[in-house]
C-alpha cells in the first residue's frame, strides 16, 4: 500500500515534468527568432502565464509536503531539488519572453539584421529536456552529459550577445 506522502511526492514530480513540457516556450522563442513569426510571440506570452501558474502550484505543493510530513534525507533532498528546478524553469520562461521581446525590438529597428541576430546552432540546439529526463530517471550518466554541453551553450549565448551588440 502506497503512503499518502509517496503518492504526493510522485504527483509533485509529475507536476514538474508537466511544467518542463509546458516551458517549450524556449523552442518557440528559437522558432520565432529564426522565422520572425509574430503569432509565435503571443503564444510565448500565453505559455509564460501557464509556467508562472505551475511555478506557484509546485512551490505550494513542496511547502505542504515539508510542513505536513517532515521528510527525511532522500525525500528532503528530492523536494529541495524540485524547488530549485522549478525556479529555474520559471526563469527560463521569463528569459524566453525577454529574448522574443528584444528580438522584436531589434527587428523593428533594423529589419535587415534578421539573419544575423539569430545564428544557427551547430546541429540541434539543446532544449533542457535532457536535464529533466536525467532527473526523472535518476540517470547520473545523462546528467553528466548535460553538464558537459553547458560550456558550448554558454559560448553560443556569448556569440549571439556579441553579434547583437555589434
Amino acid at each position: 500500500m502506497e503512503r499518502h506522502f509517496d503518492s504526493a511526492l510522485r504527483e509533485l514530480k509529475e507536476q514538474l515534468v508537466t511544467m518542463a513540457v509546458t516551458s517549450s516556450a524556449r523552442s518557440r522563442t528559437r522558432h520565432w527568432a529564426f522565422k520572425q513569426d509574430m503569432n509565435v510571440l503571443s503564444r510565448i506570452m500565453e505559455t509564460e502565464h501557464k509556467i508562472n501558474a505551475s511555478h506557484m502550484a509546485i512551490d505550494e505543493s513542496c511547502v505542504k509536503l515539508l510542513a505536513l510530513h517532515q521528510p527525511l534525507a532522500r525525500d528532503l533532498r528530492l523536494i529541495i531539488a524540485i524547488l530549485k528546478i522549478n525556479t529555474d524553469l520559471e526563469r527560463m520562461g521569463d528569459q524566453s519572453v525577454n529574448i522574443a521581446d528584444n528580438s522584436a525590438a531589434i527587428l523593428r529597428e533594423r529589419p535587415s539584421r534578421s539573419s544575423s541576430i539569430c545564428p544557427r546552432w551547430p546541429g540541434s540546439p539543446p532544449d533542457g529536456q535532457g536535464a529533466i529526463d536525467a532527473f526523472v530517471k535518476g540517470d547520473v550518466t545523462q546528467a553528466r552529459e548535460v553538464l558537459n554541453r553547458d560550456d558550448s551553450v554558454d559560448a553560443f549565448k556569448s556569440k549571439i550577445f556579441k553579434d547583437v551588440l555589434e
